[in-house]
């Protein structure tokens, strides 16, 4: 399996659903950390084995390889992630998870200068 494959499945959940909305906003934000991961361990990058978490983990090894913009939007694309999957009481509406969409198509454009 690759990780654009949840990105596809991101824009088929673009829908009218709250909970399509939410389930589309956490796959655009999984199918570029994973594309960020494979590539940088492709690059010699070792994920962290300790409680140290893999996520900002990944954005500080970004930010020490020069790509402080990718780090920094994979951030912003986190956030929204953590709101979509955790905060029940904040209403999600179609803009936010069109944006997180566009947010990760962004990323991926970016990560193909890694």
């Amino acid at each position: 399996m690759q990780p654009s494959e949840f990105l596809y499945v991101a824009q088929q959940l673009l829908v009218d659903t709250e909970a399509g909305l939410r389930t589309s906003i956490s796959r655009s934000y999984y199918s570029q950390f994973l594309a960020l991961r494979d590539k940088l361990i492709a690059k010699g990058y070792s994920e962290p084995t300790d409680n140290q978490s893999v996520h900002a983990a990944l954005r500080k090894e970004l930010v020490s390889r020069g790509y402080r913009s990718v780090a920094r939007k994979l951030d912003n694309l986190r956030v929204k992630r953590v709101d979509a999957d955790y905060n029940l009481t904040k209403m999600i509406i179609r803009k936010d998870a069109n944006m997180a969409y566009g947010l990760a198509l962004e990323i991926e454009g970016l990560a193909r200068k890694l």
